[in-house]
């Protein structure tokens, strides 16, 4: 277990909160309505979520399941966005890990960036 975190390119910062979890902190520089769309809306989840690279998506369901995501509205037109996965295993999240996930999380979110900025 570590609650010491690795900071990504644009100040994502990863934890591992429990033996079995993943944190990640972001801070976007758009209003919370559309950080949330982005992340909800599968036209636009489309756009950001595959390092930038469009992706087909048959279906999405937004719902609880063993990933959270909360949106803080920072007050001055930026979001906190923190989502935190919870794996069945210790091995499980260390493979995640291990598996290039900060690097194309950090190209993902550079994506929703660039995304964001387009929006009204």
């Amino acid at each position: 277990m570590s609650t010491s975190g690795r900071t990504t390119a644009k100040s994502s910062q990863v934890t591992t909160p429990t033996d079995r979890e993943i944190r990640v902190e972001r801070i976007f520089n758009a209003p919370r309505e559309q950080v949330w769309r982005a992340f909800t809306d599968p036209k636009l989840v489309a756009q950001w979520w595959g390092r930038g690279n469009r992706v087909v998506i048959e279906r999405m369901e937004v719902e609880r399941s063993v990933e959270t995501a909360t949106f803080e509205d920072l007050g001055d037109g930026r979001t906190k966005v923190v989502t935190t996965s919870l794996f069945h295993t210790a091995e499980e999240r260390d493979g995640m890990l291990n598996s290039g996930m900060e690097e194309g999380l950090s190209e993902s979110y550079a994506a929703l960036d660039r995304l964001l900025a387009t929006l009204d």
